[in-house]
């Protein structure tokens, strides 16, 4: 369980360990930036048309038809985004899980030029420029790295000042907020 180890700690550093809800959390926020209205409006089109023109183009006489399958299309188009969220959800559990450095504690400072992440056995700066967006939600924030990939900060292990901090820090810096798909 993430916990903040040391309570007297600075207002921009904090020890945490990440768990699976961390994990879960800061995947959401990475998926909900990564999906596009766009590319799932152009999902639908191609689900509903692509059939169709399919067979039109052909010059089949099943063409027709296939509008006649819009209740499956339909069903597709909404189950879509949470087939994505489970998969992906399921993909980052397993290599958090595989990969034994990721589950110990870690430290993480933040200044103006970056968030620092350490543990026993190495460090990382990460640049705020180098970042490609951050976003939160009620329990997590989520720092996205260009590679899909992501820094949790769970807030449980952080004191309200610390949140106040690293929420102050990180908009003062170049880094920008990501944009969320609403599923």
């Amino acid at each position: 369980m993430a916990t903040l180890r040391s309570p007297t700690a600075s207002p921009a550093s904090a020890d945490i360990e990440l768990d699976d809800a961390a994990i879960t959390a800061g995947n959401n926020l990475l998926r909900r930036s990564q999906l596009k209205i766009t590319y799932y409006l152009l999902f639908v089109v191609a689900v509903f048309l692509g059939p169709f023109l399919l067979l039109w183009g052909l010059g089949s006489p099943a063409a027709s038809k296939s509008l006649t399958m819009w209740p499956l299309q339909a069903i597709l188009v909404v189950l879509y985004p949470f087939l994505v969220k489970w998969a992906a959800t399921r993909r980052a559990l397993q290599y958090f899980k595989s990969w034994p450095a990721a589950q110990r504690h870690h430290n993480v400072n933040w200044t103006e030029e970056g968030i620092h992440v350490s543990t026993p056995d190495s460090q990382a700066l990460y640049r705020w420029e180098s970042l490609k967006a951050w976003a939160e939600d009620a329990t997590v924030f989520a720092f996205i790295l260009p590679a899909p990939l992501f820094i949790a900060v769970p807030k449980h292990c952080l004191s309200d000042d610390q949140i106040v901090s690293l929420r102050n820090c990180v908009e003062t810096s170049s880094l920008k907020k990501a944009v969320l798909f609403p599923v």
